[in-house]
């Protein structure tokens, strides 16, 4: 038993209203005749010193009906506990174009005959019912083996705070590193990836950019779960174009795509002109020679014109496409913010490429090698230009369309979150309140309408008592 409204108990004061009415209530004495009332002693008023009850049981009903009122104001209720619904232990989460794989459906549909509920990779992770899966039929479509952007970690996180999550989840589904973003997070739900029975590859154009006489300059990913990588290939535009080992090209309308997904287009780009301002120090005098040469060389072979402005001093209110410090020490980019669109900064690093970008800025390139001949005798290899035209004339989008069909994988440990030993704990009620409201109004209406028939039938026969009282005398 639990009282909503406490502050009600004041009306048990109203006890006290039966109690005096029954303690000083009195009946009409009976009237005598006498001739003369010198003979009668005085008697003194005992009227307090009689007080007694005057119709116990119809006060004790009237205290009850007081009773009925104050609970009523006090609102009792009990709490009950609520029946819950027997939820399954165990979910397996998959994308929905598992369901019509014909290889993944053999796992999906032997776990569900094991007792598994089987959930979508969705908002609010909707359950699959046998019947639902039943009638989903299987087919080796493309549209089974689609790249999907899916963050895995954010449903986790949403599941791990539903009071009803599953004792364990297991997950049919590519872990590619795309669909994973944020730190690892710490849950404490048992997670379990299972191995996807099914080899996935991409192969997409990832830029195409036109070159003089005719020419153009394709990036083509290729993406499996061991890595993506990018092949530079120089080609006659024409209609159709055929590399070894790949799906023909298509060159329509200043776009190409794959005659296998002719829905994957990519517009041929025409390079810009390209502003460079090149900051150096001392220490770097013979290098930025070299650079200034090489990326000019770049812009003859593209067939645009690149200038290059050499200077030991920034000019912040020069309009530059990219920004090039070549200094020793320590650098720190965030100097530089604000000063072109792209930066390429020096730094040494025991790598076998010349420039590299940096993982978390996209902007943001690192020159690893010196260019100073008499340092490093292989700045007069090739291998400079090509990655100086890559990087100077790379597409900014192309980031994007990478890791939209990138399809590296991460391994088991390091796609499941770090397991915490907590309690989950409910955040809906498991009991509900029961109030008793409705009984004592019931109670009420019925008790009042007893005590009117006590009293009335109570005062009918002191009546008649007192009239047959009055008609013997009137006999005498």
């Amino acid at each position: 038993m639990t009282i909503q409204q406490p502050i009600y108990f004041w009306a048990l004061l109203g006890l006290l209203v039966p109690l005096i009415i029954h303690l000083w209530s009195r009946k009409s004495g009976k009237t005598i005749k006498v001739g003369s009332v010198q003979w009668m002693i005085a008697a003194e008023n005992t009227r307090l010193s009689s007080i007694r009850f005057n119709e116990a049981g119809l006060y004790l009903l009237r205290s009850g009906l007081v009773l009925v009122v104050v609970f009523i104001l006090l609102d009792v209720s009990q709490q009950q506990p609520k029946k819950a619904a027997r939820l399954p232990t165990q979910w397996l989460l998959t994308e929905e174009a598992m369901l019509s794989h014909p290889t993944a459906r053999l796992a999906i549909d032997s776990l569900q005959q094991k007792g598994y509920a089987i959930h979508l990779l969705q908002p609010g992770m909707p359950e699959v019912l046998p019947t639902q899966l039943t009638a989903i039929k299987t087919s080796l479509s493309t549209n089974s083996a689609k790249a999907s952007n899916v963050d895995y970690w954010s449903f986790l996180r949403e599941l791990d705070t539903q009071p009803a999550a599953p004792e364990q989840v297991w997950i049919l589904a590519p872990n590619a590193a795309r669909n994973f973003t944020g730190n690892r997070p710490q849950l404490s739900l048992k997670v379990q990836w299972l191995p996807l029975p099914i080899e996935r590859k991409q192969v997409f154009l990832a830029d195409a950019l036109q070159l003089p006489n005719d020419s153009l300059w394709l990036s083509i990913g290729i993406s499996t779960k061991e890595g993506t990588h990018l092949l530079k290939e120089k080609v006659k535009q024409q209609p159709s174009i055929q590399i070894k080992d790949l799906p023909l090209i298509n060159v329509q309308r200043q776009q190409v795509s794959f005659a296998t997904a002719p829905q994957n287009t990519v517009p041929i780009r025409q390079p810009k002109a390209q502003n460079v301002q090149l900051l150096y120090d001392n220490d770097f005098a013979l290098d930025q020679q070299y650079l200034a040469a090489a990326l000019q060389a770049v812009g003859e072979y593209i067939g645009v014109e690149v200038k290059v402005y050499a200077t030991k001093k920034l000019d912040a209110t020069r309009k530059t496409d990219w920004l090039v410090v070549l200094k020793k020490g320590k650098l720190v980019a965030k100097d530089y913010e604000k000063t072109g669109t792209r930066k390429l900064f020096y730094q040494a690093k025991n790598v076998a490429q010349w420039i590299i970008s940096d993982s978390s800025q996209a902007q943001v390139h690192w020159l690893c090698q010196r260019l100073n001949p008499e340092l490093n005798p292989q700045v007069l290899e090739v291998g400079l230009l090509e990655e100086l035209t890559q990087c100077l004339f790379a597409n900014p989008t192309a980031t994007a369309r990478i890791r939209k069909f990138d399809q590296r994988q991460l391994s088991n440990t390091q796609a499941v979150p770090q397991t915490i030993a907590q309690q989950r704990r409910s955040t809906v009620p498991t009991t509900k309140t029961q109030s008793f409201r409705g009984w004592l109004w019931w109670l009420l209406a019925v008790g009042v309408l007893i005590e009117r028939v006590l009293a009335n039938r109570g005062n009918s026969h002191y009546k008649l008592v007192t009239n047959q009282q009055k008609s013997l005398e009137n006999t005498q």
